[in-house]
């Protein structure tokens, strides 16, 4: 049996346990379902639009929970079980993003899928929908055109990738090499000169950004900085003469996500702020309502330098 067919049979299984009701709201189509979860007893949850977390009930066994994540897990090539009780990864064939955990850190199996939004929109649909004013969107064009090295910073659930996408929709335009790291398929790149890297056992986001710096890219984007390693290589890649660098973060502020790159970095290093502060040009903070009715760029910020504290130009309206 090849791949595909073995991936296709995998989704069967997958969708066999999951569910009628629950694979019908993991197939909506209408982007207002953002997220399908079940916890350790048994009831389901989504996040929708405009509702915030909503409680389905209990509509899946213990087992068919379990089975589940060790369906993803083989569809992974890798083990789920009592010894390695976590996985991250994505559903197959649909690439969704899916997480999983099995007894003992969970009392009974728990998992949750991300759904992504359908649709990519575009820097003009922020400004429709009030996301970003004319002036946001105006700087962010002319960040986006001179090859800024961009920090997009969020809370989870708060759309950086989905900003991400809109950025490259826009940079799609040019005829440059754009390179996609990341480690569940989740950016979106209609640029025809493109190479999209996935990470996984077989090689590490950190690996893959330091094998892109020879593939001439003039545009790399890195799905997230999660670990210090991550974080430290794409410092490097920046002050190494490497523009037009985007890459989303978790924090609560524009000010906040760079001290939580710093913060990263000393997990595997020492390094002086400074060297943040000449890579990363520039500074965007997307926040979301509790129930998800909005989204918000609440902060866009130039990079100045660090002088005991980082140096941020904000962009203010007129």
């Amino acid at each position: 049996m090849n791949q595909d067919n073995v991936e296709t049979s995998n989704y069967d299984l997958f969708k066999i346990n999951l569910g009628k009701e629950l694979c019908e709201l993991l197939h909506n189509t209408d982007g207002e379902i953002e997220e399908i979860m079940r916890n350790p007893d048994g009831e389901c949850w989504i996040i929708k639009k405009g509702a915030g977390e909503v409680c389905l009930g209990n509509l899946q066994n213990d087992v068919a929970a379990r089975n589940t994540i060790e369906i993803v897990a083989s569809s992974m090539r890798v083990t789920c079980d009592r010894k390695r009780p976590t996985l991250i990864g994505e559903i197959p064939v649909l690439k969704y993003r899916f997480t999983g955990i099995l007894p003992e850190p969970a009392e009974k199996p728990m998992w949750s899928i991300r759904i992504p939004s359908p649709r990519i929109y575009t820097l003009e649909d922020y400004e429709k929908s009030l996301v970003m004013t004319p002036q946001q969107t105006q700087m962010l064009k002319k960040w986006l055109d001179d090859r800024q090295n961009i920090l997009i910073i969020g809370s989870t659930n708060s759309g950086k990738t989905t900003l991400t996408n809109a950025c490259l929709h826009y940079t799609s335009k040019y005829n440059e090499r754009h390179v996609l790291i990341e480690d569940t398929r989740e950016l979106r790149c209609s640029a025809r000169n493109k190479a999209l890297l996935r990470a996984g056992d077989y090689a590490s986001i950190e690996q893959l950004i330091a094998v892109t710096m020879r593939l001439t890219p003039k545009r790399i984007v890195v799905g997230e900085a999660r670990t210090g390693v991550v974080a430290q290589v794409l410092i490097e890649a920046c002050n190494t003469g490497h523009k037009g660098v985007m890459c989303t973060i978790h924090a609560n502020s524009a000010l906040d996500g760079l001290y939580r790159v710093g913060e990263l970095i000393r997990q595997v290093q020492n390094l002086v702020p400074e060297e943040i502060a000449r890579a990363i040009n520039a500074v965007i903070f997307i926040q979301a309502a509790q129930d998800s009715s909005w989204r918000r760029v609440t902060e866009m910020a130039l990079v100045k330098g660090y002088s005991g504290e980082f140096q941020l130009d904000y962009i203010k309206e007129d």
